[in-house]
């Protein structure tokens, strides 16, 4: 797979320049009619009334005290969002619409989306967000659509390629679907429902602890709430599958990671375009030590049957692994750090390791793979090159790196310095 990612947000293909030509209003054909086809669906077809398209630029504003007015700073594209609304008639509409709700309902995501067909604007790869149906007594023989999408991104996993290898990513997807196949057959003849919906809502509720300790836009928040949320939607919509709660955790889960990786690339863009220094970024460490700790973890609650006892010790085990794979990720994209630090951090996820159950033979082995990825990766920082020296009179911190010969950004990561004006005592430095 290739190590960048690949994604074009320009307009799709136009079935045809003229507008006469793409609505086939030549009397050979019929009119091209609007059409969404659910993944792995058919098109179904309606008639569209009014179709709206937006979209934009997120902007950093920056005000300045006594008349300094303000700054515009372009930070990203906006999602581009589809609003439709429309028609479905004839006398067999009632079977057309039926037909049409059960593809809405079927889920939609980045990976595998929907697709929307528009006679004079082409054909877009969408997520439903949001639709409604509706009928009128006085209307008889039709009803009437309301549907929003939003233009299909690129997946939060996806996005992991440009900051992590291919192997780590590889393996940590190997692994997660080895305990989703795992978890659905360890509950399959031994499940308590209500024991896998309050483990669940506990899960969920850890997830969205560990993300409050994420400095970051409310907007970026938001967006990795509403993922970990969906365990919530699983319970609402009475979904009881453990294939499916085990998934949408691991999604949940892949969505912090990924978006710790946009804050950071968002702090890193702050710093080459400004002249004031980039905030502190303490995420990805407060990030990786919660997941560590995930060995100790366990469900509150007693159990007093066998299913009750097998479902949660099975979500103790899900809750485990998925922690493994995010610190496993956030350890081989950490920047800079000292060989200490790092000797610390794989030390906790060997013991994360080996909390958990490996009877399961491909669990084993994916498990193995990911931790021989993330010990290679260490291997390549060459932290074992690292020198300590011991300054005994107060230095700043430029004075310092020329003295050692070190980049002085480097220089500052490896020691946290949190003044650069003066700094004593062991220095770390390659």
């Amino acid at each position: 797979m290739d190590d960048t990612v690949s994604f074009d947000a320009s307009l799709p293909t136009v079935h045809a320049k003229t507008w006469r030509q793409a609505e086939r209003q030549d009397t050979e054909y019929p009119p091209r009619l609007t059409s969404y086809q659910a993944p792995r669906g058919n098109p179904i077809s309606f008639i569209l009334e009014r179709f709206e398209f937006s979209g934009g630029q997120s902007v950093d504003t920056a005000e300045y005290p006594f008349n300094g007015l303000w700054s515009n700073e372009r930070l990203n594209e906006k999602p581009q969002a589809l609003h439709i609304t429309g028609f479905i008639r004839g006398p067999e509409y009632i079977t057309a619409r039926n037909t049409l709700i059960e593809s809405l309902r079927v889920s939609t995501d980045d990976e595998t989306p929907g697709f929307l067909d528009l006679p004079f604007w082409g054909r877009f790869p969408v997520v439903v967000t949001d639709y409604t149906l509706s009928e009128k007594t006085d209307e008889k023989g039709q009803c009437s659509l309301r549907l929003e999408c939003k233009r299909a991104g690129v997946a939060g996993i996806d996005r992991v390629v440009s900051s992590t290898t291919t192997t780590i990513r590889t393996a940590v997807k190997a692994l997660q679907e080895a305990e989703i196949i795992t978890f659905k057959q360890r509950l399959e003849d031994n499940l308590d429902t209500n024991t896998l919906v309050q483990g669940f809502s506990q899960v969920r509720s850890v997830l969205l602890s560990i993300l409050g300790r994420v400095q970051a836009a409310q907007t970026s928040l938001n967006t990795i709430t509403n993922t970990i949320n969906a365990l919530s939607s699983l319970i609402a919509q009475g979904i009881r599958s453990p294939q499916e709660f085990a998934r949408a955790f691991f999604n949940a889960a892949v969505s912090i990671f990924a978006g710790l990786l946009e804050i950071k690339n968002s702090v890193n863009s702050y710093e080459d375009f400004s002249s004031y220094p980039a905030p502190a970024n303490a995420n990805e460490r407060n990030v990786l030590l919660q997941f560590l700790s995930a060995s100790t973890f366990t469900l509150e609650g007693s159990t007093a049957t066998v299913p009750q006892q097998n479902t949660k010790e099975a979500i103790e085990q899900c809750y485990r692994i998925g922690a493994l794979c995010m610190a496993s990720q956030i350890i081989v994209q950490l920047g800079v750090i000292s060989f200490q630090t790092a000797h610390g951090y794989w030390t906790l996820l060997q013991h994360l390791e080996a909390s958990i159950n490996q009877d399961n033979p491909e669990l084993y082995a994916a498990i193995e793979d990911v931790r021989m990825s993330v010990s290679q990766e260490l291997v390549a920082k060459e932290l074992s090159t690292e020198v300590h020296r011991t300054f005994m009179i107060p230095l700043p911190l430029l004075a310092m790196a020329q003295y050692v010969g070190c980049d002085a950004d480097k220089l500052q990561e490896l020691n946290r310095v949190a003044d650069s004006f003066v700094i004593k005592g062991e220095v770390i430095y390659v």
